[in-house]
């Protein structure tokens, strides 16, 4: 019985210094400004529809996830099959309008989703676009890019 009482207060000194030691070791989350991210979040979506309108091909991988997916035109594209999709635009003058833009961060995660409206000048053509999208970024090395990305066309209302 005397081995265990003088036991049992080492056991309990032991516990309490490595229970010390756990907990500093813990790190703590780092404070983030959501409103900051979701202005970083805004940057990386006009960013992607200037590389685009620019044709910067480059541009949009660097603005994509390796395993970036797109919902556009009933179909599904990878960031290549986005680049071809476009490449025969090339040379048209394209400028987009951003409305209505919502935008949610948790942690590495954000999501958002918007109203765009865009006009394409193709020589003497004049083409004008609207849609509804949504997209999902990921934080990767302290960037955002953008993982997944839907876009649905607002066809303009029928002319009586």
């Amino acid at each position: 019985m005397k081995k265990l009482l003088l036991i049992l207060p080492l056991v309990f000194l032991l516990c309490f210094t490595f229970g010390c030691q756990q907990a500093e070791e813990v790190a703590e989350e780092p404070v983030v400004d959501v409103e900051s991210e979701k202005q970083n979040v805004e940057e990386v979506i006009r960013n992607f529809y200037d590389a685009t309108s620019s044709f910067n091909f480059q541009g949009i991988r660097d603005l994509c996830t390796d395993d970036f997916i797109l919902f556009e035109s009933e179909q599904v594209m990878n960031v290549e099959d986005f680049i071809n999709f476009i490449t025969p635009f090339k040379g048209a003058t394209m400028t987009y309008n951003l409305e209505d833009v919502k935008i949610n961060v948790e942690g590495s995660v954000a999501w958002m989703r918007m109203r765009s409206k865009a006009k394409m000048t193709m020589g003497e053509q004049v083409m004008n676009y609207e849609w509804l999208e949504s997209a999902v970024l990921k934080k990767q090395e302290g960037m955002w890019k953008i993982a997944f990305y839907h876009s649905t066309t607002v066809e303009p209302p029928e002319e009586n």
